[in-house]
């Protein structure tokens, strides 16, 4: 008897804070419509033999299966027949397509990452296999770029395989240069998004046989020495598609089956909800019939009997489906079938589905009924008529959808795969077998073994070294802590929008500036869900007795104090900044909940999210010090290294100036250089070199030239990841040039030396940029 399969589902539960302990396999298609069971079955197989290896008290528990999409349960349903193999989806397709549609890639990004974790924590696995269906809206790339997105914030502990599915791409021409264009393209794809590529698989191939010689040209050690001799193509085109595939390699092929393509007849009967209206035997109702066998009959009966003559020669029956009102396709058919008893003709008709076409077609299904079995339809024998003799054929009727509903229907697929565990097994077992016969098992291990089996990060979880795992983190954190974060500008409709976002995401519990009225107006013209946040007036705030002998900097910087106000009475952290300068903002702050008592000054801190290198680094002070002294300079490096491991960042501090080392002088130079012995004083353990200009902090080309050992004990030079600039002109401008430059990302400026977290944002910030900093406030520590 089967093991009960719990099916884990999320639509999606992102309150609490998980930790992925799993290694992760994604297997991400070129083309939409791809075929995922067949190859998620030999990869599980083979993952488990993998962890079974590798661990010392072997269990067939360790490996899991997901989907990042609910396009329909079918995969879930074939994949719960391997015992003790949990398995789940993550989101709908259409609650993924109307996150996009807003233009929040990331964010859907957030939601995958997030439900892979719940998925591996929930169920304990050591492995979890992900399918990454196509979302069909969005191109191949686009579609890359997502699961790719994903994989990279599990950094070393997730792999990519590329799932290549020929019957999807409606490939006819299957070539090995089809072969090389379609694989190449996808590597090619994968390796712009920066996905952890292992391999790749070819499925549904029906050039088998060439394209498995040419894959076994492809597994020898030397790639670039591989020779092909084949017909069609040129000497150099393997030796091409192998230095396209270096160092990841095409694992294998996978042939077209025709048993695994086709279905039961009584399952698509049971899938449209069709009901006999004839007998028929068990035998006639286990029939396969292959989608590519099914004919939406419109033509007429002349039509009809001309295609079912030239069927009459072959093995395979075809699926007809027509309309109800059709009689006499019908009769046609049966006695077409009849006639053949005496001729060697035999139409091939495994059965018909009638379809309801107008709101009177249970009168066509009656009559249609009543004929079949030799009644009139007034329930009088029909005499004289052979025409009229009980039917042959199966019949079924749809009595709920007109041709064209079962027609597309049927062409999804929907209707098309096995549901009965019987025969659901059945697949399983010559989906096995196929996979033992055309992939090359040991070196499918071999590309996945020195990944699977040891478990990467540290016990904290805290891996923050790439720019989407310090999202991620950082998004982690602020779930975790659920804290409230009160923004300033409430009535602005950038704030509105991010706070709705972190409500969705359950970054923090939302309190809003501003009057009610306006707010609601306001969210319901932009169709936002702010159910969950509070609103407060800062009439009553402001006019209240201890609000008053403050210092009047304008109504925005009001707001600023009425927000500031709230952490008084409970509100953990604000953003602030669409309406007031940073100077602003900082001094309402300042004036409110003050300076941390063990603070030597307020400084700001700036997260810059490198994409192009998918690198964060931290940039201070660029916003509130023109012109820290050597002490303060020091203090505000030691600061800044702190915020950042709190991070998740493994701090590697430079003290920036125009000289490295002893190459320059100068006042400036002078203070860096104290600055930094200072620092080394204060914290001798904290990676720091000083001084240092910042193309040799950053490149290891630079720094082996510039930089001398002596200078740099820690051998941080060149990798630096905390940089601290001398004054405020040109830490503010650099941060600037590197944003609009590069297209980076930018968190900040974070208000670091205050009694709760503060975070400012542009007055031109972006929702995504005012939902970054409400995930850092509520991350910052109290």
């Amino acid at each position: 008897m089967e093991s009960e399969i719990v099916v884990f589902q999320s639509e999606y539960n992102l309150a609490s804070d998980r930790l992925a302990k799993s290694e992760i396999v994604l297997l991400i298609p070129l083309s939409p419509g791809a075929e995922f069971p067949l190859v998620s079955i030999g990869l599980l197989d083979a993952l488990s033999r993998i962890q079974n290896a590798s661990s010392a008290e072997a269990s067939t528990g360790n490996v899991g299966y997901l989907r990042t999409l609910r396009e329909d349960l079918d995969s879930l349903a074939c994949v719960s027949r391997l015992k003790d193999v949990p398995s789940g989806w993550c989101i709908t397709e259409e609650n993924a397509e109307e996150i996009l549609k807003k233009g929040n890639r990331r964010e859907l990004q957030e939601v995958l990452t997030c439900c892979i974790e719940q998925f591996s924590e929930e169920n304990q696995t050591q492995v979890t296999l992900v399918e990454c269906p196509h979302l069909r809206k969005h191109s191949a790339t686009s579609n890359a770029d997502i699961y790719a997105g994903v994989a990279r914030t599990f950094q070393g502990n997730a792999r990519v395989i590329l799932l290549a599915d020929f019957v999807a791409a409606h490939l006819n021409n299957e070539s090995i240069s089809s072969v090389m264009r379609f694989v190449t393209e996808g590597v090619r794809m994968l390796r712009l998004a920066r996905a952890p590529l292992v391999g790749g698989l070819v499925t549904r191939a029906k050039a088998h046989k060439q394209l498995s010689e040419f894959a076994t040209l492809l597994t020898k050690e030397e790639h670039n020495q591989v020779n092909t001799t084949e017909k069609d193509q040129k000497p150099s085109d393997a030796p091409i598609l192998a230095r396209s595939m270096a160092p990841e390699r095409l694992l294998g092929v996978l042939p077209y089956d025709p048993v695994l393509e086709t279905t039961r007849l009584i399952d698509i009967a049971n899938a449209l909800k069709g009901t006999e209206v004839t007998g028929a035997s068990c035998e006639v109702l286990k029939k396969q019939i292959d989608p590519n066998n099914i004919v939406i009959a419109t033509m007429n009966v002349d039509s009809l009997l001309d295609f079912c003559h030239r069927r009459s020669n072959r093995s395979d029956e075809c699926l007809i489906v027509c309309s109800a009102q059709r009689i006499d396709l019908l009769l046609a058919l049966q006695q077409l079938h009849r006639a053949a008893e005496h001729e060697d003709l035999t139409p091939r008709v495994a059965a018909v589905i009638l379809t309801a076409e107008s709101p009177d077609s249970d009168l066509y299904f009656d009559t249609a009924k009543a004929l079949l079995k030799g009644m009139h339809p007034k329930g009088e024998p029909v005499r004289n008529c052979d025409s009229f003799e009980p039917a042959l054929i199966p019949v079924f009727a749809v009595t709920t959808l007109n041709t064209y509903q079962v027609a597309s229907l049927l062409s999804k697929d929907y209707a098309l795969r096995d549901r009965e565990s019987h025969v659901t097994l059945e697949k399983l077992q010559r989906a096995r077998e196929l996979y033992a016969l055309h992939i090359d098992g040991m070196l499918l291990e071999s590309a996945l073994s020195g990944h699977i089996g040891t478990v990467l990060g540290t016990e904290s979880g805290l891996r923050a070294e790439t720019a989407r795992i310090f999202e991620h983190t950082m998004y982690r954190k602020a779930r975790a802590a659920r804290r409230s974060v009160v923004l300033a500008d409430g009535e602005s409709s950038t704030a509105l929008g991010a706070a709705a976002r972190a409500i969705r995401l359950g970054l923090a519990s939302i309190v809003l500036i501003g009057r009610e009225q306006e707010i609601m107006k306001k969210s319901n013209q932009l169709g936002l869900d702010l159910s969950g946040a509070k609103v407060i007036d800062p009439k009553p705030i402001l006019d209240a007795e201890e609000m008053k002998g403050y210092t009047d900097g304008g109504e925005a910087e009001s707001l600023a104090r009425a927000a500031a106000s709230t952490m008084l009475s409970g509100v953990d952290a604000m953003v602030c900044g669409l309406e007031t300068t940073t100077f602003e903002t900082v001094r309402a702050a300042q004036q409110v909940i003050g300076v941390r008592k063990n603070a030597f000054l307020v400084s700001s801190l700036f997260f810059m999210l490198l994409e192009d290198q998918d690198e964060v680094l931290c940039y201070a002070d660029c916003a509130l010090n023109p012109d820290p002294s050597a002490i303060e300079l020091a203090h505000l490096a030691a600061q800044t290294a702190a915020a950042a491991e709190s991070f998740g960042i493994s701090p590697r501090v430079a003290l920036l100036s125009y000289s490295t080392g002893q190459s320059g002088s100068g006042p400036l130079v002078e203070k860096v250089i104290e600055a930094g012995k200072l620092l080394r004083e204060m914290h001798p353990e904290l990676p720091c070199v000083s001084p240092i200009q910042y193309d040799a902090a950053r490149s290891l080309r630079v720094a082996r030239t510039k930089v001398k050992p002596s200078e740099d004990v820690f051998g941080i030079a060149g990798r630096a990841n905390v940089l601290i600039f001398p004054e405020l002109m040109s830490a503010n401008n650099a941060y600037k040039a590197v944003q609009r430059t590069t297209g980076a990302t930018v968190i900040g400026p974070v208000i670091l030396g205050l009694n709760k977290p503060v975070c400012d944002v542009s007055r031109a910030a972006s929702v995504d940029e005012v939902l970054h900093a409400i995930a850092a406030a509520s991350s910052l520590p109290p």
